[in-house]
């Protein structure tokens, strides 16, 4: 393994094969820059209901699944969210130590838990709910003065990415 350090000429051969020749003509980049800004944005909005965004996510996601009469399992939700089942499995028990959401055994399979919202989670849920409309407004129409030409370009990249490998899956009852 060589250790030395890399040579300007060998730097300006990496590049030449790019179209890159800033880092903000790279689309990577610029979504990788806008994910963080906006996950910062909002952590910093969640701080004062004691929640992560993540958190958030699994708890409006499981109103969301409720709302629609399937309470979902921790397999579902993560694929439903597509968040890593062990990061599901260890949010899921810290809402649970927080008094925010319940695991339910199904009467009809007790191997299969199903994820519901306390009162409380729903509380908290509906004081964070508008602050997360806030976030969405301040965060998003501040540059595109409203959010609906982005909202529909990135809805097609989802409709696009989702025919190639579906991402959303359909509720699995041994999940």
């Amino acid at each position: 393994m060589d250790h030395r350090r890399a040579t300007p000429e060998a730097l300006d051969a990496l590049f030449a094969a790019s179209d890159v020749r800033h880092p903000c003509d790279s689309l990577g980049f610029l979504v990788w820059q806008v994910t963080h800004a906006w996950q910062r944005h909002v952590e910093e909005r969640l701080e004062p209901f004691g929640l992560t965004h993540l958190q958030f996510v699994v708890l409006i996601s499981t109103a969301w699944h409720m709302k629609q009469s399937m309470a979902p399992s921790q397999a579902m939700l993560a694929r439903w969210a597509q968040i890593h089942p062990m990061q599901i499995s260890q949010v899921v028990k810290l809402l649970m130590t927080k008094g925010l959401l319940l695991r339910e055994k199904m009467p009809s399979d007790a191997r299969v838990h199903r994820l519901a919202l306390t009162a409380e989670g729903l509380a908290r849920l509906g004081a964070a709910v508008p602050v997360m409309k806030a976030a969405h407004h301040s965060f998003f129409d501040a540059v595109c003065g409203t959010e609906e030409p982005l909202k529909a370009l990135l809805a097609r990249l989802f409709e696009h990415l989702s025919a190639v490998q579906p991402l959303v899956a359909q509720q699995d009852e041994h999940a």
